[in-house]
C-alpha cells in the first residue's frame, strides 16, 4: 500500500481549529529562594580513662538565590504522586485508545461507500488550504462564535460544497461529547479545547502502528499513549534554574560558626585540662559562579523540591589552650557542622544526620515555613575513648520561602 501522510495533514488541521499550534514558551519570571539554618547544642562525655569534654555549637548558614523560570512541565522526577500519576495515565491511555479504534471503525463503516472512502474536508486539504484556513481563524481574534463558525466550515470540506457524512459523523460525536460528557459550553475556551483534543485523539486512534507512513490501520504502544492521552495538568510544575545564558542568577550566603569545647585528656604524666573555639564569620564571594540546582514548584498545591542548600565556606579560627596541643592555632575554611552521628525519627522517618532532614524536609513544601527538629548523639566522639559514655543534643532549625518576582 502507498504510504500516506494524510493522518499528519488531519492533526495539524485539528491543532489549527482553535486559531494557534499548541506551544508553551519560556517565562520571564523569576523566583527568590532563601533558605536559613540554626544549629544548636551541647554534648557531655566521659571516657574509661577518666577523660572527659564538654562541647557547644552555635551555627548558623543562610543562603539567597534568584533563579529563572523555565518551561512549564507535567511531571516532576522527585514526586513519588507525580510518578503514580503518570502510571495511572498511561493505563488510562491504552483503555481510551481501545475505544477510540472502535469508535473510528464504526464510523468508516457508516460512511457512504464504506471503509475505503476518502474522509474529506480536513482530510483533502493540503498544507496551504490549512495555513489560509488559520489566518481566517486568526482575523477572528477573540470572537469565538468566529472561530467556530470557519472551525466547522474547514471539518465540513472547505467554505463552499456539501458536507461529507463521515466527516459530519465525527464533528458532532465530539461536540456532544465536549457539551454532554466535558460540560463545556460552546463558544468558551474549555470548549475549544475540548474540540482540539477530541480530534487529536481520533486521529491518533487511526495512525498507523509504524506512524504515519505506515499502511496498515492500529496503534503504536507507546507513541500513541502520548498522542492520545489528554493531560489535566499540562504545565503544573514550574522548574527554576540557575541559567547560564545572558541571564545571571544572584547568589548571597551567609555563615556564622562559633563552637567552643572544655574537657581534660590523658597523658602519661595524668590528665590534662584543655579548653578551645572554633570561630568563623563572612559572606559569599559575589564574583562566585552562581551555579544551583533547580527548584521545582507544583502549581496546583504551591509546594517545592530542592534538592540543594548550598552553605558558604568561611575561614574559622580554631584555638586551644591547655592539653596536648596548648597554644595551638589555625585557620582552615569549613562549612557546615559535622553533624554525622546525631540521628533522629520522625514519624516513623529515620535521619541520620541534621542535613538529611533538611533535605527531606524541602522535598515537597510549602511556599514558606519553619521547622524545628532536635537530634541526640550516642556515639563516640573525638577526644574521648572507645567505651566512653555520654551524650549529644543538637536542636536544628530550619525557615524558608520562596516567592515569585
Amino acid at each position: 500500500m502507498r504510504p500516506t501522510h494524510r493522518p499528519l495533514v488531519r492533526s495539524a488541521a485539528f491543532s489549527i481549529l482553535i486559531g494557534t499550534f499548541a506551544t508553551s514558551a519560556l517565562a520571564d519570571g523569576l523566583g527568590r529562594l532563601k533558605i536559613s539554618l540554626e544549629l544548636h547544642g551541647t554534648s557531655d562525655w566521659t571516657g574509661t580513662g577518666g577523660e572527659w569534654k564538654k562541647s557547644k555549637v552555635d551555627d548558623t548558614y543562610s543562603t539567597e538565590i534568584v533563579l529563572k523560570q523555565g518551561l512549564p512541565q507535567n511531571t516532576n522526577q522527585w514526586d513519588p504522586e507525580s510518578a503514580k500519576q503518570q502510571q495511572e495515565r498511561a493505563a488510562r491511555a491504552q483503555q481510551r485508545a481501545g475505544e477510540l479504534r472502535e469508535q473510528a471503525a464504526r464510523a468508516a463503516a457508516n460512511r457512504p461507500g464504506g471503509s475505503n472512502r476518502p474522509s474529506g474536508g480536513v482530510a483533502n486539504m493540503d498544507m496551504s488550504q490549512m495555513m489560509a484556513m488559520r489566518d481566517k481563524i486568526a482575523a477572528c481574534g477573540t470572537d469565538n462564535a468566529c472561530k467556530q463558525k470557519i472551525a466547522m466550515q474547514m471539518m465540513q470540506g472547505g467554505n463552499s460544497g456539501a458536507p461529507t457524512p463521515g466527516v459530519n459523523a465525527d464533528v458532532q460525536a465530539i461536540t456532544n461529547m465536549c457539551t454532554n460528557e466535558k460540560h463545556q459550553a460552546p463558544g468558551t475556551k474549555g470548549f475549544q479545547e475540548c474540540i482540539e483534543t477530541a480530534g487529536k485523539q481520533l486521529e491518533a486512534a487511526r495512525m498507523p502502528p509504524g506512524g504515519p507512513t505506515s499502511g496498515a490501520a492500529g496503534a503504536s504502544g507507546g507513541k500513541l499513549v502520548e498522542a492520545i492521552e489528554d493531560d489535566p495538568e499540562p504545565d503544573r510544575y514550574l522548574p527554576y534554574w540557575s541559567h547560564m545564558d545572558e541571564f545571571s542568577c544572584t547568589f548571597k550566603g551567609h555563615t556564622k560558626i562559633q563552637r567552643s569545647y572544655e574537657g581534660a585528656e590523658a597523658d602519661v604524666a595524668g590528665l590534662l585540662k584543655l579548653s578551645g573555639a572554633e570561630t568563623g564569620e563572612g559572606n559569599a564571594d559575589p564574583k562566585q559562579i552562581c551555579n544551583h540546582s533547580v527548584v521545582m514548584l507544583d502549581t496546583k498545591t504551591n509546594k517545592l523540591w530542592t534538592a540543594e542548600f548550598k552553605i558558604v565556606g568561611v575561614p574559622v579560627t580554631s584555638t586551644q589552650k591547655g592539653g596536648l596541643m596548648n597554644g595551638n592555632t589555625s585557620t582552615s575554611v569549613e562549612g557546615a557542622y559535622n553533624t554525622e552521628g546525631y540521628e533522629a525519627t520522625v514519624d516513623g522517618q529515620h535521619y541520620g544526620s541534621a542535613m538529611e532532614w533538611v533535605f527531606k524536609t524541602l522535598a515537597g513544601a510549602p511556599l514558606s515555613g519553619e521547622r524545628t527538629q532536635q537530634f541526640t548523639n550516642t556515639t563516640r566522639v573525638s577526644g574521648i575513648s572507645a567505651g566512653g559514655k555520654g551524650t549529644g543534643k543538637l536542636t536544628a532549625k530550619l525557615t524558608w520561602s520562596f516567592t515569585k518576582e
